[in-house]
């Protein structure tokens, strides 16, 4: 039994109710979380609520185009993957899409197989991303740690040179032991992750 999909999927169309139920439940059955939008306001109302990972527009909406949406997300989510669906002689459209850095198009009528490749793909890109600043954002926390670990140890030295209440002292003692330890193995867990490839690409 193939493996079932990852990924948060934002399906945007004006007929997305009409006509595409049965690729909303198709996705869904291969593993997708789908949500739907019918236009550009809802399309950012879901994206305020949830973290999707992949944006999926029909071009021909009215109102807001699929590629006017586009130029909208990439100006307010710029790292955010988005597939275009156009109609037959929308070759135009595609170009100037990709050309955009869209994530990638495909043409009406639309093949499942081919979709679900194209978002496979998307997906891994928003992983990619997500591990990313992830990491980034744990080489902060380490560095902090790192730099409270060694405030924790002056001030374990500090007490050495402290005269008066040995209880006070023995506390002080204490205190930033404990708190060096903890920082300690806070900073161990971060390298672990990082080695046991949570956080790899």
């Amino acid at each position: 039994m193939e493996d079932k999909r990852e990924g948060r999927i934002l399906l945007v169309d004006d007929k997305v109710e009409e006509e595409l139920t049965t690729l909303v439940r198709s996705l869904g059955r291969l593993g997708y979380e789908v949500h739907t939008s019918v236009n550009a306001a809802g399309a950012f109302a879901k994206m305020k609520e949830i973290p999707i990972d992949v944006v999926i527009t029909d071009y021909n909406m009215p109102f807001v185009n699929g590629l006017e949406l586009f130029y909208k997300i990439r100006a307010k989510y710029p790292e955010m993957p988005v597939i275009m669906i156009t109609g037959i002689g929308s070759t135009e459209v595609a170009v100037e899409f990709m050309k955009a850095r869209g994530t990638d198009f495909l043409s009406k009528p639309v093949n499942l197989n081919e979709l679900d490749q194209k978002i496979r793909r998307a997906v891994g890109i928003s992983l990619n991303l997500e591990l990313m600043h992830l990491r980034k954002t744990l080489e902060t926390v380490k560095g902090h740690l790192n730099l409270a670990s060694a405030n924790s140890r002056t001030i374990f030295a500090a007490a050495d040179n402290i005269s008066g209440n040995n209880a006070i002292v023995q506390e002080i003692h204490a205190s930033a032991r404990h708190l060096g330890q903890n920082l300690i193995a806070a900073v161990k867990a971060i390298e672990a992750c990082s080695r046991d490839g949570e956080i790899d690409e």
